[in-house]
């Protein structure tokens, strides 16, 4: 009954329904008129303008997202595509390898793996890619520019990462790196991290809440400038990116664009930082009537 009383709430007063969930989720008021806050600005991407911009849902999207790095000459960093199938009924494991990643395309946590197909189960996994098939994540999660893609279910390989098991996570306001957050992972299916946001020179900014932050600085990456090179290339479109690396043993691979981390919900950060970020952020004309 929960949920359908909300989605009846999104379909009919979006915008109070997201005020609504806001002050629920974070215990603060909402500001859409004057934002201030990094949160609060990337909920106002999330209403006015990301749902709107044909270049953000490309992005965003798991699938075309692959082409727009063909496009930009940045195939070396990315991931490799296995397969890509339309619906939950074509899906054919028998053609993939021993080891591989399924997720859709049009979602966030949608990651299925298959460490080993000899004990793999096939039927369970597909049964999942259709629950997320089904799912309007975008909806759901009001990231409404993954209810602008077309539905795909695509096959990954799987990556085999650096011992450290690190992520580096740039984010980069009005098309500059400002940062990097360091991430180590106890474990990669659940999620589960510490991290700590470094500068450019590699030193701690005190951005991170003590119970989310790592013991110490991580050893400064050997493709950190190479990587930082790809920032600029992939941030001056846009107001705000996250750009997500993967440490893998050999290289480092550029893993996804992220327009709007935990939807704008984001408790790892101080107070400070929130406040740092969001004077960083200089927000778009909007693509929605304001009025809406």
């Amino acid at each position: 009954m929960k949920k359908q009383i909300k989605n009846i709430m999104f379909r009919t007063m979006p915008k109070s329904t997201l005020q609504l969930l806001y002050y629920r989720t974070t215990g603060k008021k909402l500001n859409l008129k004057n934002p201030k806050t990094f949160n609060e600005k990337i909920q106002w991407l999330k209403y006015y303008y990301n749902p709107y911009n044909e270049r953000i849902i490309e992005c965003a999207d798991k699938y075309r997202f692959y082409n727009y790095l063909e496009k930009e000459g940045l195939s070396q960093y990315s991931n490799r595509l296995l397969k890509a199938w339309d619906s939950p009924d074509e899906i054919n494991l028998s053609s993939l390898p021993e080891k591989f990643v399924l997720k859709t395309n049009n979602a966030s946590g949608t990651n299925i793996f298959c460490g080993d197909k000899k004990i793999f189960n096939m039927s369970k996994a597909i049964n999942e890619v259709e629950r997320f098939y089904k799912q309007d994540f975008g909806f759901n999660s009001y990231e409404l520019q993954y209810s602008k893609m077309k539905p795909k279910i695509i096959a990954e390989e799987m990556l085999v990462f650096d011992s450290r098991n690190l992520d580096y996570s740039f984010y980069c306001f009005n098309g500059e790196p400002k940062f990097c957050k360091v991430l180590s992972f106890s474990d990669k299916v659940t999620k589960e991290n510490k991290g700590i946001c470094l500068d450019n020179d590699w030193k701690d900014m005190k951005f991170d809440n003590d119970k989310s932050k790592m013991d110490s600085i991580p050893k400064r990456p050997d493709q950190l400038e190479e990587m930082v090179d790809v920032c600029n290339k992939v941030a001056k479109e846009f107001p705000f990116v996250r750009v997500d690396f993967f440490q893998c043993i050999d290289r480092v691979v550029l893993g996804e664009l992220t327009f709007s981390p935990a939807s704008g919900f984001l408790d790892t950060f101080t107070d400070t930082a929130q406040n740092v970020m969001g004077e960083w952020l200089t927000l778009p004309n909007p693509l929605r009537n304001k009025k809406s």
